[in-house]
């Protein structure tokens, strides 16, 4: 019997008596359906503990949004979801082992493929994480054998891009960029592809396409800022590197803040020296 028919039946049967409670005292009927509701709030804290993670998210306050997650999980470790956000989070927080740790429970305990397909997505990175390069990519590679999926093109286009494997990279990511061109993280890959293979055409192209996705993760504007300076135009490149410093970074982010800064300090620099030779 599906879970679905199960949860119907059980429904069905739940009404009946709630129904039947009724006719022998409205007390009864009422006190039934305020412990239903009490039972199912009990039964479904983790959901109450996520949607508070998720506000405290929007708002940016990262810690805040982990207690609540911990909590979450905690009340409902078998949650996929759940375990699956909690995770992910804390390897943003940079605590890695311990997402490793969370990742690792809800991977052996996992019997859907389809699931732990999703799940090995997050230990792939997890791994990166941990220096195990290699091994991260070859998790990834595992996965697209079984499946194509929007974020494992972003996640293995960028390792591949790391190892520094950019023939692989180029032709992973060009096959990325056509199976799903309106993501940033991908166009954000294929770009910075062609950066470090000094295509520059290319790379102009995608910088403009990635702009009009409007990304909200700083290593995009830092890489459409690096073809803007190549192009000739410091002043804009500036701009770029600014707004790229002033998006939030995670421990998953691509570039260091302390990479941008030092872009731009030394941007920032030349432009005032031509300005003092100009005054001269």
């Amino acid at each position: 019997m599906s879970k679905g028919i199960k949860r119907l039946l059980i429904g069905v049967a739940v009404l009946v008596v709630v129904v039947y409670l009724f006719t022998v005292h409205w007390l009864l009927g009422v006190a039934a359906i305020v412990l239903g509701i009490g039972w199912a709030y009990y039964r479904r804290r983790d959901a109450v503990y996520t949607q508070r993670a998720n506000a405290a998210l929007m708002k940016g306050n990262v810690q805040e949004a982990l207690a609540h997650l911990e909590t979450a999980y905690r009340l409902n470790p078998n949650n996929m979801n759940t375990a699956m956000g909690f995770g992910y989070q804390l390897l943003k927080a940079g605590q890695v082992e311990r997402a490793d740790e969370v990742l690792g429970a809800l991977l052996a305990a996992a019997k859907d493929e389809s699931d732990k397909s999703r799940i090995r997505m997050n230990v792939a990175l997890v791994r990166w994480k941990q220096g195990k390069l290699d091994e991260a990519i070859a998790m990834l590679e595992g996965i697209h054998e079984k499946m194509k999926t929007t974020v494992l093109y972003g996640s293995l286009g960028y390792l591949y891009i790391e190892r520094g494997d950019l023939d692989q990279a180029l032709a992973y990511n060009r096959e990325a960029f056509e199976y799903n061109d309106s993501d940033a993280v991908i166009v954000d890959n294929w770009c910075l592809t062609n950066i470090r293979r000094g295509e520059w055409q290319q790379a102009l192209e995608a910088a403009d396409k990635l702009a009009a996705l409007k990304p909200k993760f700083p290593e995009a504007y830092y890489h459409i800022g690096l073809v803007r300076k190549h192009q000739g135009d410091p002043a804009g490149a500036l701009e770029l590197f600014e707004t790229a410093l002033g998006k939030p970074f995670t421990a998953v982010s691509t570039e260091s803040r302390e990479t941008i800064e030092r872009e731009r300090d030394e941007l920032a620099e030349a432009a005032r020296a031509g300005e003092a030779e100009m005054a001269k």
